[in-house]
């Protein structure tokens, strides 16, 4: 499998976690469900590829690139949530974020090391 196709996959996996985690989480914002998604879909789409194209290539070791990775997707989603959503705080957005990216590491964790990748 090649590093884009394994990207593809991990991109296609992330939107199918982190976009339901926040509909879910923000169904109190003055925003319709496909707002809502459209934002979380394309708050993951500014940020998964510096996860996985700029990231690996500051030759950091796996401890420290997956902290990076996270801190980055984490901070970036979060900032995009409270900037684009109405009415939500920033401490609500930070946990948003935190939630959906969790879920979404830990679930990609264990289906890479499950498939023996």
């Amino acid at each position: 499998m090649t590093y884009l196709t394994e990207w593809a996959l991990a991109f296609g996996l992330t939107q199918v976690v982190e976009v339901p985690v926040v509909v879910a989480m923000t169904r109190a914002v003055p925003a319709a469900a496909w707002r809502r998604a459209a934002i979380a879909f394309v708050a993951t789409l500014a940020t998964h590829p510096i996860v996985w194209f700029v990231v690996p290539e500051l030759g950091l070791g796996e401890p420290m690139r997956y902290a990076a990775s996270e801190a980055w997707a984490f901070g970036a989603e979060a900032a995009i949530y409270a900037a684009t959503l109405p009415r939500l705080s920033w401490p609500r957005a930070a946990a948003v974020s935190a939630v959906a990216n969790a879920a979404s590491f830990v679930l990609g964790l264990l289906l890479y090391r499950a498939l023996g990748s």
